[in-house]
This record gives structure tokens, C-alpha cells and sequence, in this order.
């Protein structure tokens, strides 16, 4: 797992699988306001759990204490 440097209220973490090049990109919003944020990386994404597809060349914005879990 690795800690991303992202805006202090977000926290950003990138977990990879040790046996092949999968993995996820776990975004969270720890505020009580909506945020928006850039992903470190401009690709396509899609979201675990809503199966949303993610834009990662635009800023993503999240509800208070939303969280995503994007693979890509």
C-alpha cells in the first residue's frame, strides 16, 4: 500500500496485488464539505462499488465523507 500526497482532506492510497499489476485507487473525503480533487494519474477509472466510470484527466469531487475505491 502506498500513501499518496493529496489535499489534507483527502486521503489517497494506491494498493497493488503482490502477484500481478492489479490495483486500486482508494480515494476519501475526511471533511464535512464537498471537495474536489485531482487523481495522480489522467486515466480512466471505475468505481468498485457504484461501477460509475471515472474520468482521472478531471477533477473528482466527493461528497462529505465519500469514499471511492477506482480500479484502472
Amino acid at each position: 500500500m502506498t500513501l499518496l500526497e493529496s489535499d489534507n482532506a483527502v486521503l489517497l492510497l494506491r494498493r497493488h496485488a503482490a502477484d500481478s499489476d492489479e490495483g486500486l485507487l482508494c480515494v476519501f473525503n475526511l471533511s464535512s464539505r464537498e471537495i474536489s480533487t485531482t487523481l495522480p494519474q489522467a486515466r480512466p477509472f471505475q468505481d468498485v462499488i457504484s461501477g460509475k466510470r471515472v474520468d482521472g484527466s478531471q477533477p473528482l469531487v466527493l461528497a462529505a465523507w465519500q469514499f471511492m475505491w477506482l480500479r484502472g
